[in-house]
């Protein structure tokens, strides 16, 4: 590893830590922290249980959708990829730098027959899809909140526009890959020669991780299944709402899971902590929720998620005769 990328790994850890800290700061200089602690306090913590259990499906149906994701998915064992997703998500709230989006690949090498190189390409495929629902999603939930100024409806709908052409070039990319290529190219060429470089790796990523849609059976399952992961996540958030006295409308399950999706890919500490806070607090804002409240329901929520995946995570891990750290190699053949 060459001095360069240590120096950035290390700068981008810091910022990470750096806006974590900030956020919180800020949250908690302008948000009664006593009325936090109240509203945690008098929160209904039986609804734990039906948010866990939400969330849990969710991930099943996010695990299930890794199957078309990848090429030879149908030989995997389901439990390998559902482990693995978990253990995905854990290294991402307890280690810097997103490690999960590479840890789950590696876990997956060892306990499958699936490469590194094509469980990490089907992660990247996995990411398009959900960024394209997100924007498509904030796209039309903009659409029915009151108030919202004419430029929030022009930036939503042209987020809409980004999410249809993610989702158009994806398609290209799996059955005219050299079309796509060449598209990319012309593109990239129209930009200053750093951004250009940039989108040109982007989209080329892009392309070589999409060949899994040139199945229709694969296309059609990976779309569907994209539909359920969001309104699961959504669900969540929903029936999250029973918690805390608020008011229990599925819009507000839309925003708070739209946003924080949206705000979770900034730079941040392990567990998008401040981040995740500050983002459920953007979400609540839109439908006029004081404050204390939104920030108790970020911090009972994010509990039930750290939850589920210290527990499972360690389980996996402690069942496998793994340490997370171990995860950081990468592994071609099944343990």
């Amino acid at each position: 590893m060459t001095q360069e990328v240590v120096t950035s790994k290390s700068f981008h850890k810091l910022l990470g830590i750096g806006v974590s800290i900030a956020l919180l700061v800020g949250l908690f200089w302008f948000v009664d922290l006593s009325e936090v602690l109240v509203h945690m306090k008098e929160a209904e913590l039986w609804v734990c249980l039906p948010a866990l259990a939400v969330l849990i499906v969710h991930f099943l149906i996010r695990s299930y959708r890794w199957k078309f994701l990848l090429a030879q998915g149908e030989s995997v064992p389901y439990r390998a990829l559902f482990d693995s997703v978990l253990v995905g998500c854990l290294a991402n709230f307890v280690l810097p730098l997103r490690a999960g989006e590479f840890v789950r690949p590696l876990l997956l090498a060892r306990k499958s027959e699936v490469s590194f190189a094509a469980g990490f390409a089907s992660v990247v495929t996995e990411r398009f899809f959900d960024l394209a629902a997100v924007l498509f999603f904030f796209a039309i939930m903009v659409q029915f909140l009151p108030g919202v100024p004419d430029w929030v409806y022009t930036g939503a709908w042209s987020l809409g526009i980004v999410a249809l052409f993610i989702l158009g070039f994806i398609l290209l990319g799996g059955v005219a890959p050299d079309v796509a290529k060449s598209i990319n190219r012309k593109i990239s060429a129209y930009f200053p020669e750093r951004f250009g470089t940039r989108l040109h790796l982007f989209l080329e990523d892009l392309i070589s991780s999409a060949q899994v849609v040139a199945q229709p059976k694969n296309l059609i399952a990976i779309l569907v299944l994209t539909l359920l992961v969001w309104l699961s996540s959504f669900c969540f958030f929903y029936v999250s709402l029973l918690l805390l006295d608020l008011p229990m409308r599925f819009g507000i399950g839309i925003a708070v899971g739209v946003i924080v999706a949206l705000a979770v890919a900034a730079p941040s500490a392990p567990g998008f902590v401040g981040v995740y806070q500050a983002a459920c607090l953007a979400g609540f804002s839109l439908f006029s929720v004081d404050e204390s409240s939104a920030v108790a329901y970020s911090i009972l929520t994010h509990v039930i998620q750290y939850a589920l995946f210290l527990v499972y995570g360690t389980y996996v891990l402690s069942r496998s005769g793994i340490k997370l750290g171990q995860l950081r190699k990468p592994v071609v053949t099944a343990s």
